[in-house]
């Protein structure tokens, strides 16, 4: 039922003026360059992310936070992404990482479904966000000793 809650959310997706203000709020001129960038579909999750981020138990910086979750997907821009790409990725990893692994060196979709941390960490660190890229490339890894950052970006990636 959460796979198929997320395809529905995302099949109809609207990003509001009221999702723009937030998101704005939280980046600068190239932050927003690459989150709007994104299809809306992943828009609206990196904001669902970012709102959820907001309800942690955390002492440190707020803003980074929500920064980290909007910009966590910026590795998947509009022109490599589709709803029905990701869930025909999502579908594949969920039968065999392996093979959809394999199959990622000759369908797109799929590259971009596994690599996009890594993207999204090169594009952020042209982009000066360095402290995020090295968060952002490793939010689908797991990771021994991980940071509370990377930690709580997981687990609200993970909720939506």
């Amino acid at each position: 039922m959460t796979r198929a809650g997320q395809f529905f959310r995302a099949v109809f997706a609207k990003i509001t003026d009221e999702d723009k203000d937030y998101a704005k709020k939280y980046l600068n001129d190239k932050g927003e360059s690459l989150f709007f960038a994104m299809a809306e579909f992943d828009q609206a999750h990196a904001l669902a992310v970012a709102r959820t981020i907001e309800k942690f138990e955390y002492s440190g910086e707020r803003e980074f936070l929500v920064r980290l979750a909007l910009l966590h997907d910026v590795g998947r821009r509009n022109v490599d992404s589709s709803v029905f790409g990701k869930v025909f990725a999502v579908l594949i990893n969920g039968f065999s990482k392996k093979i959809g692994r394999y199959l990622s060196k000759y369908f797109r979709f799929l590259y971009i479904y596994y690599n996009h941390p890594q993207i999204g960490a090169k594009l952020l660190t042209e982009a000066g966000f360095v402290k995020e890229a090295e968060i952002i490339r490793l939010h689908h890894e797991s990771v021994l000793n991980q940071s509370k950052e990377l930690s709580l970006l997981k687990k609200a990636d993970e909720m939506n």
